[in-house]
């Protein structure tokens, strides 16, 4: 039997352990030690880089406002650093909470926002990825985005661009253009797409207008009553064409609704990414936590376990 002796250095002291073999108990700690101090390391770099983004945002070098988003990844860039920090330096993450219960359900919240956090952007991611583009679809839903001097803006220019390879493959599909009259616009997104959508050739006759949806719920909700007027059969398709990251939340809420919906994919620059699919984690949970009227959880649950299973 080996006796080894531990000097512990934060708290200063020395105590014993016994081990059956030599030198396996100092080969598990010489183990674990590398790999809180690599854990500690990869945190530390990952914090940095998401401060720096927060930055380069806020300093206007991207030109972007401040939101929810930019906060969430200040936030998080701060608790890794000092996360990876204490991991390196062998301290409790939460040393400074010295009541236990208040100790746990701290932990216990970090926990569970991780998982949430981590569930929630690989389903958005998978979904972004996803490209349901060979379905032929009865009804196209084409969202809103900001529009400019009354022209679109780029990423309005790019889901319609999208749009119209779609609509050109489908000639059956009726079109469902959605968005309200913008803070100092006298159009509406929805005029403004429609008229972009028939100077490239698409009958105005296939051109329905929304022009009262003032964000993604209230879309599907005026697609589902333009839908279920003009068409009351079931199983109708609806193909909704947006931004990846938005994809999942439209699909969501349209399963929800009661509508077969699928979802095409329009990319992004890679610079807007992390703050856009950041900001869509509190949009899904604004879904559960507010609960639209006629949405509840239950309905949104099971729609997010059908979008995952198809």
């Amino acid at each position: 039997m080996v006796i080894i002796q531990f000097y512990n250095k934060t708290n200063k002291t020395l105590f014993k352990t016994k081990c059956g073999k030599s030198g396996v108990l100092i080969m598990n700690a010489s183990k674990k030690h590398i790999i809180r101090n690599l854990m500690g390391q990869f945190l530390i770099i990952a914090g940095i880089m998401m401060v720096i983004y927060f930055i380069i945002w806020t300093t206007g070098i991207l030109l972007w406002s401040f939101d929810i988003a930019l906060v969430f990844i200040l936030a998080s860039g701060v608790c890794m650093i000092y996360s990876g920090i204490m991991l390196i330096k062998k301290n409790n993450i939460v040393f400074f909470i010295k009541n236990r219960v208040l100790k746990t359900a701290t932990i216990s919240l970090i926990i569970i926002l991780t998982i949430s956090f981590a569930v929630i952007e690989c389903l958005v991611i998978f979904n972004a990825l996803k490209n349901d583009g060979n379905v032929k679809a009865d009804f196209v839903l084409i969202p809103g985005a900001e529009v400019v001097k009354g022209e679109p803006s780029r990423v309005l220019l790019h889901r319609l661009d999208k749009a119209l390879e779609y609509i050109r493959k489908d000639s059956d599909a009726i079109v469902i253009v959605s968005g309200s009259i913008g803070l100092g616009d006298t159009l509406s997104e929805a005029e403004v797409m429609e008229k972009y959508l028939v100077t490239n050739g698409v009958d105005r006759k296939r051109i329905i207008k929304d022009n009262k949806a003032l964000n993604s719920y209230q879309s599907v909700k005026c697609a589902k009553s333009i839908i279920d007027n003009i068409n009351s059969k079931d199983n109708l398709k609806l193909m909704i064409i947006t931004n990846g990251y938005h994809i999942f939340r439209m699909k969501t809420i349209a399963k929800a609704t009661g509508i077969d919906a699928f979802g095409i994919s329009v990319p992004i620059h890679y610079s807007v990414a992390p703050i856009c699919y950041t900001r869509e984690y509190f949009s899904i949970l604004k879904i559960f936590c507010l609960s639209y009227s006629g949405l509840t959880c239950s309905k949104i649950s099971f729609s997010i376990c059908m979008i995952y299973l198809a």
